[in-house]
Parts: C-alpha cells; sequence; structure tokens
C-alpha cells in the first residue's frame, strides 16, 4: 500500500477475493486502494480504481458486517461512479444504521470526487507552446504547398 505501484494491483488480486481470510482481504483491499489513489490522474487512475471497487463491491453482500463496513470505506476512498449502485443497493436493504450512514457517507465521497492533474510547470508550458508552434509551421507549410498545386 505505501510504497506499491500500480502492477502491484495485479499481485494483490487474489488476496482481495472473497475466498480469503477476512485480515488478508481487509488488508489487501486498503493496499490496493492507497496504490489507486497514488496512480497518474486519467486513464491509469480511472483503471485502478474500477479494479479496485469491482473487488470491493464483493464485500458488500459478505455475511460479516465488519466486512461490509471496510468495502464501503475502501469504495469511499477509491471507489469509481460504477460503484454507487452496488453502494446504494445495500443502503436500501442494511438495518444497520451506522452501516446506512457510512455508505451515505462513501456515495458522497465518490460523487464529490474531483481528479485533476497538477498544474503545468513553466518549462512544461514552454515546451507545448514550442511544440504547437512547430506542429503550426508545418501545417501553414503543407497548406501552402496544397495551394500552389494546379
Amino acid at each position: 500500500g505505501a510504497h506499491g505501484e500500480g502492477a502491484d494491483l495485479a499481485r494483490l488480486q487474489k488476496f482481495r477475493a472473497p475466498s480469503v481470510a477476512h485480515g488478508v482481504r481487509v488488508a489487501a483491499l486498503w493496499a490496493s486502494a492507497k496504490i489507486a489513489g497514488r496512480q497518474p490522474v486519467g486513464k491509469d487512475r480511472d483503471a485502478a480504481r474500477a479494479t479496485v471497487s469491482r473487488d470491493a463491491e464483493l464485500g458488500l453482500n459478505d455475511l460479516n458486517v465488519r466486512m461490509r463496513q471496510t468495502a464501503v470505506a475502501v469504495l469511499g476512498e477509491a471507489g469509481d461512479a460504477g460503484a454507487i449502485a452496488p453502494l446504494l443497493a445495500l443502503r436500501s436493504t442494511s438495518t444497520v444504521e451506522v452501516l446506512r450512514e457510512q455508505v451515505d457517507g462513501a456515495v458522497a465521497a465518490i460523487r464529490g470526487r474531483k481528479d485533476a492533474a497538477p498544474p503545468a510547470t513553466t518549462g512544461e508550458l514552454d515546451a507545448r507552446i514550442e511544440g504547437l508552434k512547430t506542429t503550426l509551421d508545418a501545417l501553414q507549410e503543407r497548406m501552402k504547398r496544397v495551394e500552389e498545386q494546379p
């Protein structure tokens, strides 16, 4: 979790399975959630969150209330939008008020999540501008050649 990288999500998959002992499964889900949160904003983070979400969702129907609570908390931390429907389904069937409140918090966290790339540095912006200038020059040259053809 604290030191893992994206490739470790696949390595942890077998430990997130419902057949694994509760303590191991909980540790693997939390480690996976932390890894997902550290992925670069965009496709990598979205894919990591989807992976963690699908595995955590399996815990929402667990007979062990602690596993259900862990699944809700993990989804609140790293769940994707696809986790909202299973969370709301749990909320509608749960008689445990604390769990229902946790579901509300997790859904609010998912809906309010705003992943944003860090602002570009001056050097990155300058490099982008230079790249755009080069592309523009090439397009203008190409357009000139096309216009000169009979």
